[in-house]
């Protein structure tokens, strides 16, 4: 979500709204002028720069290379130092990453990627590395480095100018446009829990009727019960083949399976036991209802 502040609402602040949007006609475009600068970082023992040509150098405060590494493909729109040896980076064509220094080998290892949907002209990167935003003409993307999740967030009637991530105390992400809207995000939501980490893949997953549950399926021809609270896992075996579908009864009892080894199954909820195989497809079966009556 959102919170917008439009800067003006008197004739003075109109007028100085227009100057800015006669500016903005008049400069060359944001993204041109970003590309024709190089981009630095510097702490009390390094300094960070990312070049045109899409390198990222760290140096000594003595300006002594320590080593550098092609980051990206045509020019790095950001540079970041982190803790521990890392440097966050932005690309001009729409790629981020993390790089590692590793000294005894005065090299640096791109440890982590991550693609944007758009060329990138803004670029930051929280200290902790946790998260990062980009811009792209009005639009921000924030990627969660801890889920790996992007979000897109929209709402600036012009090129985003400004970004300012969270402070301790705060989880808002502030951007501002060249007209002179800022707006306050919400950080997203942090990963999700990790119920189970399964043996298998899955295609598929059903939750109970009672929301105590969830039923996964796939390739294997196992089902998998996993009970919500405590994370356990009950597998039901007899299927040979892939399990394409789940359906609960209405009572929550039972529940039936479909397959492709040509056979759809009836299992008990409360001590996993097959009540009764259907044999009579003869090809796969695909899906499993219920009627009542």
């Amino acid at each position: 979500g959102w919170r917008g502040i439009e800067l003006g609402g008197d004739a003075d602040a109109d007028a100085d709204a227009e100057a800015l949007r006669a500016a903005a006609v008049a400069a060359p475009p944001l993204d041109d002028v970003a590309a024709e600068q190089g981009r630095l970082d510097a702490d009390d023992l390094r300094v960070a720069f990312g070049g045109l040509d899409g390198s990222v150098t760290l140096y000594s405060t003595a300006l002594d290379p320590l080593a550098t590494v092609a980051a990206c493909h045509g020019a790095v729109r950001g540079v970041r130092l982190l803790s521990g040896d890392r440097i966050g980076f932005g690309c001009r064509y729409g790629t981020a990453g993390l790089a590692h220094h590793v000294a005894p080998d005065h090299a640096l290892v791109v440890e982590h990627h991550v693609a944007f949907p758009a060329p990138i002209g803004m670029f930051a990167i929280d200290p902790g590395a946790s998260m990062m935003v980009a811009t792209s003409g009005a639009t921000a993307f924030i990627h969660d480095l801890r889920s790996g999740m992007t979000v897109r967030r929209d709402g600036h009637p012009e090129m985003i100018s400004a970004v300012s991530l969270p402070t301790p105390g705060s989880d808002a992400i502030t951007t501002a446009d060249a007209i002179g809207t800022v707006r306050i995000w919400d950080r997203p939501a942090g990963p999700a829990d990790v119920l189970a980490e399964l043996s298998a893949a899955t295609f598929g997953a059903s939750f109970a009727p009672d929301g105590r549950s969830v039923t996964s399926f796939g390739p294997d021809g196992a089902v998998r019960t996993i009970d919500l609270a405590g994370g356990a896992v009950t597998e039901l075996r007899g299927h040979t083949g892939f399990v394409a579908g789940v359906e609960f009864a209405s009572d929550g009892e039972t529940m039936a399976t479909a397959s492709w080894d040509g056979t759809a199954r009836v299992w008990r909820r409360s001590d996993g036991k097959c009540l009764r195989v259907f044999t009579s497809h003869h090809s796969v079966v695909q899906d499993v209802r219920y009627l009542d009556r």
